[in-house]
């Protein structure tokens, strides 16, 4: 998935918390409110705007990139410590590095491969299947096949050599 796609799917997508995303969809739209952020910090009142409209979809696309790993979306609680540290002044440089550390296993995990398999987030979503459909019938069939067990019909595997 590509950048520009991955802010158009994040928008979309921006309260779906129930199916998954895979690792460029989440860090191509982490890369993007990386940006907004930079551009809008200057204008206070802009930079809150931002994070408003921001804050669904970087939910979702996390609680989803979670989801692809199997895990729950509830996980991303581990992030709230960052918040407390954003709302206190004067809080030390040893408290605001205790507070961040519940949020390296979610690095972790977004980092990780997605499972190949579905799980209870439903389908992968960049597994690429080596199956074959048969253009008679519509039966998926093994990349393998020369004909189609169902109805019989030759199958001419372009991806063969």
């Amino acid at each position: 998935m590509s950048f520009l796609e991955s802010i158009k799917s994040c928008f979309i997508k921006y309260a779906d918390f129930k199916t998954r995303s895979s690792r460029s969809e989440f860090w191509w739209f982490a890369l993007f409110q990386v940006v907004v952020n930079l551009v809008t910090t200057p204008i206070f009142a802009l930079a809150v705007i931002s994070s408003i409209i921001l804050i669904l979809p970087s939910l979702a696309v996390g609680a989803r990139r979670l989801h692809d790993t199997n895990r729950s979306g509830w996980w991303q609680l581990l992030q709230l410590p960052i918040l407390y540290i954003f709302l206190q002044p004067g809080i030390s440089n040893l408290a605001s590095f205790a507070i961040i550390l519940p949020v390296i296993p979610l690095i972790i995990w977004w980092i990780q491969k997605g499972t190949i398999t579905e799980n209870k987030y439903g389908n992968p979503t960049n597994y690429v299947s080596t199956k074959i459909i048969c253009p008679k019938c519509q039966i998926e069939l093994e990349s393998t096949s020369k004909f189609c067990g169902e109805c019989g019909s030759q199958i001419f595997n372009s991806n063969k050599e």
